[in-house]
């Protein structure tokens, strides 16, 4: 064995690993964050509206009724609770940029067999332009729609549209944009690189009345006699939302971060060990 071609493969592999973990570390953020839900999920306990104590941080799981139905701002339906997002397509960037995310909860409750739990009073419309960018591994590990108080796991959305610079949007959809502050979508090159440049895609995820669902947060004393307790975000600092049980919940957050862990990982030391035995040759 060669003394200076182990120790070119080994220079070779150091590099490689470190030019590739750069780009790689996007992945790993998200997967140490998957592991950081998944693992306050599993230490969870499940409770319904009857059984969940104030002071607990639990998943509580009943059908959701409001009296007061919220419009969903994407599909124009009468619900109880959504969530929406809107990412626009840049050649000039890294493909799909998020522009704005938001989320309604309106006066809506969790509904046991002879107790309710409200969920908290949350609108919100956040600007992400240039914070976050979409990614391939993204719609694998990640399909959610978050927002600093909220996060909304789904299975897929509700709405799920896109339209390109020039084209005639419904109506309600204008409308929400003039209502959030969203500027009309504009080419940014002249060449169209697999989508057109300046494409929108809007997705919703909204849950109707009646639906079961999942949260996660913590059960706090009601502030007046006779009134429900309510179901606030806990210290980790956002409320879950999902119409997933919770061992499904579970099973998506440990998929998502073996995934962005390990399987990233495990790509990036083969190909670092590849280009290290190229490098020994």
């Amino acid at each position: 064995m060669s003394s200076s071609g182990f120790v070119t493969g080994a220079i070779f592999a150091v590099l490689t690993c470190l030019v590739l973990c750069l780009p790689a570390s996007v992945y790993f953020y998200k997967g140490y964050r998957r592991r950081q839900w998944y693992q306050r999920i599993t230490r969870a306990t499940v409770e319904s509206p009857d059984t969940a104590s104030h002071g607990e941080t639990a998943l509580v799981r009943a059908p959701v009724y409001t009296d007061s139905e919220t419009t969903s701002p994407l599909s124009g339906e009468d619900v109880a609770v959504t969530a929406w997002q809107v990412s626009e397509y840049m050649n000039t960037s890294n493909g799909w940029t998020y522009k704005m995310r938001g989320a309604t909860i309106g006066d809506a409750r969790l509904e046991g067999e002879a107790t309710a739990v409200a969920l908290p009073t949350i609108h919100t419309n956040t600007e992400v332009d240039g914070v976050l960018r979409g990614t391939r591994l993204s719609d694998i590990t990640d399909r959610s729609v978050a927002t600093d108080r909220v996060r909304f796991e789904t299975t897929d959305h509700g709405t799920d549209v896109e339209y390109n610079p020039g084209d005639s949007l419904p109506e309600h959809i204008a409308e929400f944009e003039r209502r959030v502050g969203l500027d009309p979508a504009e080419k940014h090159s002249v060449v169209d690189i697999m989508r057109h440049d300046g494409a929108r895609r809007y997705v919703e995820t909204a849950i109707e009345p009646g639906e079961t669902v999942t949260v996660f947060g913590t059960v706090t004393a009601p502030d007046a006699p006779g009134d429900a307790p309510t179901l606030t975000p806990p210290d980790t600092g956002q409320l879950l939302v999902t119409r997933l049980g919770p061992a499904a919940l579970a099973r998506r957050y440990r998929w998502g971060y073996w995934l962005a862990l390990y399987g990233v990982g495990g790509i990036v030391l083969l190909f670092s060990a590849l280009m290290g035995y190229v490098g020994y040759l």
